[in-house]
Formats: structure tokens, C-alpha cells, sequence
């Protein structure tokens, strides 16, 4: 499987959690290990809005490293952060946090996407099909 492969790859941090028949999260919520795979985004950017939602996150982790998560006020500044995420903040977030304010989420200028990039996009994302019409 592919996520036990990225789990190596890590040196074996995290967990499966099977979800239904067909859904597997891989889940890595220790901050110690989270910081080996920031440590690999880093060294190995991403390219596309990814890169700003990952610089968001490395933000939102740096606060909880600094233990500023056990505050009213760290709270407040990582929900501003997850508010700028590309998904934004759920209904309930939003609710609970009506003081919300986004920060100004990175610009990520157009990157050369290069042949390894497009093969990773693809083995991720894509799919090839081919389909027969029959002729008028």
C-alpha cells in the first residue's frame, strides 16, 4: 500500500484508521513527528497553493511548540491561521470563534513544474481511461 510506504519513509511515525471499505487515513498528530515531515516539506517544497497551506500549518504547529495553544490568545491565532487554510473554517468553527480574523494567506508565485512533479501529480490524482464511441 502507498501510505505504508510513505509511513517508512518517515521512519514509521503514525497510524492507519480504516474508515468504511474503501478509506484509510494515515494519521501523524505527534508534534515531534509532525516536525520530521515539515522538515521534508521543507527540503523538498510544494509547488502549486499546496506551498501555502503547508506554511500556514507550519505556522499553526510552531504556536503549539511554543505552547501558546493553552491560551484564549494562542487559540485565537491558530484558528485565524486555519481560517486562511484553503478550506477555510467549518460552521461550528465559525461559531465558536466569532472573533475570527484571517490572516493574509502566502502568495505562492507560478513554479516550473517540472517532469517529476507532473509524475507525482499523476500517480496521486490522476487517471487514464480510454472510451469507445460508436459512430453515428
Amino acid at each position: 500500500m502507498i501510505l505504508e510506504g510513505i509511513q517508512s519513509y518517515f521512519g514509521g511515525i503514525g497510524n492507519f484508521y480504516k474508515h468504511g471499505v474503501n478509506n484509510v487515513q494515515y494519521l501523524v498528530s505527534s508534534v515531534v513527528d509532525l516536525s520530521k515531515i515539515i522538515d521534508h516539506f521543507d527540503k523538498y517544497p510544494l509547488i502549486s497553493n499546496k506551498q501555502a497551506d503547508f506554511i500556514l500549518f507550519k505556522e499553526i504547529l510552531y504556536l503549539i511548540k511554543c505552547k501558546e495553544h493553552l491560551t484564549n490568545e494562542g487559540v485565537q491565532k491558530i484558528v485565524n491561521l486555519r481560517a486562511s487554510k484553503n478550506n477555510g473554517l467549518s460552521d461550528e468553527l465559525k461559531q465558536a470563534f466569532p472573533n475570527t480574523i484571517p490572516v493574509e494567506r502566502p502568495i505562492i508565485k507560478n513554479q516550473t513544474l517540472d517532469s517529476d512533479w507532473l509524475a507525482g501529480l499523476t500517480t496521486a490524482e490522476g487517471h487514464f481511461y480510454s472510451h469507445v464511441y460508436k459512430k453515428k
